[in-house]
């Protein structure tokens, strides 16, 4: 997956372990840290991310923990629809010239600017 940022150690410190302190089906951890995406991420089903990251040693000791915030920025990735694909009007042949027929709406469920 993509690579999202790494948990660095400072000073000497060998024979370490990360790992995620919760099943995390969006992101994985690999043996330096680096944390990378598992799996697609969507704005419009969640819109941040949390987990924390364990710091262990050999023998399973928790030497440290992080807690991790993962925001996601949406992308214009859903095309605007109709709420009804079908719209059937009826008017008389005498209506003026410029007169509204019907209120279409239309639903775009990016958010802000990219709605």
């Amino acid at each position: 997956g993509s690579f999202i940022g790494q948990i660095s150690l400072d000073g000497p410190v060998t024979s370490v372990d990360f790992s995620l302190s919760v099943n995390n089906s969006f992101f994985s951890i690999d043996s330096n840290g680096n944390i990378s995406l598992a799996s697609s991420l969507d704005y419009e089903l969640q819109s941040a991310h949390s987990f924390s990251v364990e710091l262990s040693n050999d023998n399973f000791l928790t030497l440290s923990v992080v807690n991790v915030i993962v925001t996601v920025n949406d992308s214009n990735d859903n095309s605007p629809s109709f709420r009804n694909p079908l719209i059937t009007l009826s008017m008389e042949e005498s209506l003026s010239e410029g007169t509204p027929l019907e209120q279409i709406y239309c639903e775009d469920f990016d958010s802000s600017s990219n709605g």
